[in-house]
């Protein structure tokens, strides 16, 4: 069916006032093509945003897990310093106590020394007085 301009009954009608009638006559004030536009950009909206959230999840799992990771690394890591300053105190206390070693074996061959003297000095005297007993006895 034709109306009075021309134009089928089934194309949308516009009006004087810039209001449409689509197929089943109900006023639109947005052309057609437009509002199909519209609506097909709001779908393609809705999937954008909809892998918008799945991005953001994926991201927030990594976020998480990157967190995890970091915390068990700094974990090692305070465990590994812990255990570098135990090696380094027990390192020093070695030297310290290698050191208090050497000091004894110093001291105790001064020791030595002093008693190999005292010694000799010893039997220096006794051989001293066996001589002047051998001498005054044999000369009696």
């Amino acid at each position: 069916m034709d109306d009075l301009e021309g134009n089928s009954v089934n194309d949308d009608i516009q009006a004087p006032n810039g209001l449409f009638f689509d197929e089943l006559s109900r006023i639109k004030i947005i052309e057609p093509e437009k509002q199909e536009k519209t609506e097909k950009l709001g779908e393609e909206c809705k999937a954008f945003i909809d892998q918008l959230d799945n991005f953001q999840e994926i991201v927030g799992g990594f976020v998480e897990l990157t967190d995890k990771l970091g915390k068990g690394v700094e974990a090692e890591k305070m465990k590994a310093i812990g255990a570098r300053t135990a090696c380094d105190s027990l390192s020093k206390k070695r030297e310290a106590e290698e050191q208090l070693l050497l000091s004894l074996i110093a001291e105790k061959r001064a020791q030595l020394e002093r008693i190999q003297v005292e010694q000799d000095g010893l039997l220096r005297v006794i051989q001293d007085q066996e001589n002047f007993i051998n001498t005054h006895i044999m000369n009696k």
